[in-house]
């Protein structure tokens, strides 16, 4: 978590669980100039790999590439929807502390799913 990240007031801060439509949402709601900065994107991207195909080494060098996203986003303020895991209520709160988004949207998952 980037203690150093500047907010993105521009921002829409998307939770969920892993399969609970997260990205799917992202991509059904973003305007044609919002940015959509999704880790496992950018890791398959970054890396050349499939979707959730990864090691710890992709995750990291994942996780840089989408914090200098995050400061591109954050220095032109460019509209953006950011997709989180999220699982602890004290990471969703830590991440719209810091962010301070526009929005915030949790996905529902019930616990069959």
């Amino acid at each position: 978590m980037p203690h150093w990240m500047p907010e993105i007031p521009s921002a829409i801060i998307v939770f969920g669980p892993p399969g609970s439509g997260k990205s799917r949402w992202a991509e059904e709601n973003a305007a044609e100039d919002v940015k959509i900065v999704d880790l496992d994107y950018i890791i398959a991207d970054h890396c050349g790999k499939p979707l959730y195909v990864t090691t710890e080494k992709d995750r990291q060098s994942g996780i840089a590439e989408r914090n200098k996203m995050l400061l591109k986003c954050a220095a032109s303020n460019t509209p953006c929807i950011i997709v989180l895991t999220g699982t602890k209520k004290a990471q969703r709160e830590w991440w719209v502390s810091r962010i301070r988004p526009k929005d915030v949207v949790i996905m529902q998952t019930s616990v069959a799913d």
